[in-house]
Protein backbone atom coordinates (compact mmCIF):
# COMPACT_ATOMS: atom_id res chain seq x y z
CA UNK A 1 0.00 0.00 0.00
CA UNK A 2 2.82 2.33 0.86
CA UNK A 3 4.41 1.77 -2.51
CA UNK A 4 1.10 2.56 -4.17
CA UNK A 5 0.81 5.81 -2.22
CA UNK A 6 4.44 6.64 -3.00
CA UNK A 7 3.80 5.92 -6.66
CA UNK A 8 0.76 8.26 -6.68
CA UNK A 9 2.78 10.89 -4.88
CA UNK A 10 5.59 10.70 -7.45
CA UNK A 11 3.04 10.72 -10.26
CA UNK A 12 1.37 13.80 -8.78
CA UNK A 13 4.74 15.57 -8.50
CA UNK A 14 5.67 14.73 -12.08
CA UNK A 15 2.26 15.64 -13.50
CA UNK A 16 2.79 19.43 -13.35
CA UNK A 17 6.14 19.02 -15.14
CA UNK A 18 4.54 16.98 -17.92
CA UNK A 19 1.66 19.47 -18.22
CA UNK A 20 4.09 22.40 -18.23
CA UNK A 21 6.13 20.74 -20.96
CA UNK A 22 2.99 20.22 -23.03
CA UNK A 23 1.81 23.79 -22.47
CA UNK A 24 5.18 25.24 -23.46
CA UNK A 25 5.61 22.99 -26.50
CA UNK A 26 2.63 24.30 -28.46
CA UNK A 27 3.74 27.96 -28.37
CA UNK A 28 7.15 26.96 -29.74
CA UNK A 29 5.44 24.76 -32.28
CA UNK A 30 2.91 27.50 -33.05
CA UNK A 31 5.69 30.08 -33.36
CA UNK A 32 7.63 27.75 -35.61
CA UNK A 33 4.52 27.07 -37.69
CA UNK A 34 3.89 30.82 -38.02
CA UNK A 35 7.52 31.37 -39.00
CA UNK A 36 7.30 28.59 -41.58
CA UNK A 37 4.04 30.02 -42.94
CA UNK A 38 5.61 33.48 -43.28
CA UNK A 39 8.62 31.99 -45.04
CA UNK A 40 6.35 30.12 -47.47
CA UNK A 41 4.41 33.33 -48.22
CA UNK A 42 7.63 35.25 -48.88
CA UNK A 43 9.04 32.42 -50.99
CA UNK A 44 5.78 32.26 -52.95
CA UNK A 45 5.86 36.02 -53.59
CA UNK A 46 9.50 35.74 -54.67
CA UNK A 47 8.66 32.88 -57.03
CA UNK A 48 5.87 34.92 -58.64
CA UNK A 49 8.16 37.91 -59.08
CA UNK A 50 10.93 35.70 -60.44
CA UNK A 51 8.53 34.20 -63.02
CA UNK A 52 7.37 37.67 -64.06
CA UNK A 53 10.94 38.88 -64.29
CA UNK A 54 11.90 35.87 -66.40
CA UNK A 55 8.97 36.57 -68.71
CA UNK A 56 10.01 40.21 -69.11
CA UNK A 57 13.57 39.11 -69.85
CA UNK A 58 12.43 36.63 -72.51
CA UNK A 59 10.21 39.25 -74.14
CA UNK A 60 13.14 41.66 -74.09
CA UNK A 61 15.35 39.09 -75.84
CA UNK A 62 12.73 38.37 -78.50
CA UNK A 63 12.16 42.04 -79.33
CA UNK A 64 15.88 42.69 -79.31
CA UNK A 65 16.35 39.84 -81.80
CA UNK A 66 13.60 41.28 -84.04
CA UNK A 67 15.17 44.73 -83.91
CA UNK A 68 18.67 43.40 -84.57
CA UNK A 69 17.41 41.31 -87.50
CA UNK A 70 15.70 44.33 -88.99
CA UNK A 71 18.84 46.44 -88.58
CA UNK A 72 20.99 43.73 -90.22
CA UNK A 73 18.53 43.47 -93.09
CA UNK A 74 18.61 47.23 -93.59
CA UNK A 75 22.39 47.26 -93.48
CA UNK A 76 22.72 44.40 -95.96
CA UNK A 77 20.26 45.97 -98.37
CA UNK A 78 22.37 49.14 -98.50
CA UNK A 79 25.64 47.25 -98.94
CA UNK A 80 24.59 45.21 -101.93
CA UNK A 81 22.55 47.27 -104.28
CA UNK A 82 21.34 45.78 -107.49
CA UNK A 83 19.07 48.05 -109.43
CA UNK A 84 15.57 46.75 -109.91
CA UNK A 85 14.38 46.24 -113.50
CA UNK A 86 11.79 48.94 -113.01
CA UNK A 87 12.41 51.88 -110.72
CA UNK A 88 10.46 51.66 -107.46
CA UNK A 89 7.65 54.05 -106.83
CA UNK A 90 8.95 56.92 -104.70
CA UNK A 91 5.85 56.99 -102.50
CA UNK A 92 6.13 53.23 -101.87
CA UNK A 93 9.79 53.62 -100.89
CA UNK A 94 8.94 56.44 -98.47
CA UNK A 95 6.05 54.39 -97.00
CA UNK A 96 8.33 51.36 -96.46
CA UNK A 97 11.03 53.52 -94.89
CA UNK A 98 8.50 55.21 -92.61
CA UNK A 99 7.07 51.83 -91.63
CA UNK A 100 10.56 50.51 -90.77
CA UNK A 101 11.38 53.59 -88.72
CA UNK A 102 8.09 53.34 -86.84
CA UNK A 103 8.69 49.66 -86.16
CA UNK A 104 12.24 50.35 -84.94
CA UNK A 105 10.93 53.13 -82.68
CA UNK A 106 8.24 50.76 -81.41
CA UNK A 107 10.87 48.12 -80.67
CA UNK A 108 13.03 50.69 -78.87
CA UNK A 109 10.07 51.82 -76.75
CA UNK A 110 9.12 48.25 -75.90
CA UNK A 111 12.73 47.42 -74.98
CA UNK A 112 12.87 50.45 -72.68
CA UNK A 113 9.55 49.47 -71.07
CA UNK A 114 10.64 45.85 -70.52
CA UNK A 115 14.00 46.92 -69.11
CA UNK A 116 12.28 49.30 -66.69
CA UNK A 117 9.87 46.53 -65.62
CA UNK A 118 12.78 44.11 -65.10
CA UNK A 119 14.53 46.64 -62.83
CA UNK A 120 11.26 47.42 -61.01
CA UNK A 121 10.76 43.73 -60.24
CA UNK A 122 14.36 43.53 -59.04
CA UNK A 123 13.60 46.40 -56.64
CA UNK A 124 10.46 44.59 -55.44
CA UNK A 125 12.43 41.38 -54.83
CA UNK A 126 15.14 43.03 -52.71
CA UNK A 127 13.04 43.61 -49.53
CA UNK A 128 11.51 40.14 -49.86
CA UNK A 129 14.96 38.58 -50.01
CA UNK A 130 16.00 40.56 -46.95
CA UNK A 131 12.85 39.46 -45.10
CA UNK A 132 13.50 35.84 -46.07
CA UNK A 133 17.07 36.10 -44.78
CA UNK A 134 15.81 37.55 -41.49
CA UNK A 135 13.23 34.78 -41.16
CA UNK A 136 15.87 32.14 -41.85
CA UNK A 137 18.00 33.60 -39.05
CA UNK A 138 15.04 33.38 -36.66
CA UNK A 139 14.86 29.65 -37.21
Amino acid sequence: MRSLIAWHFVALLCLPLAVAAQVQAPPDTAAQAELDARMRRVESALARLQAEQQSAYQQFQMIQALRDGMLREMQQSTQVYTPEPTPPNYEDMIARRTEREERLNSYAGELDRLYARFKEIEDLKRPLLEELSALALER
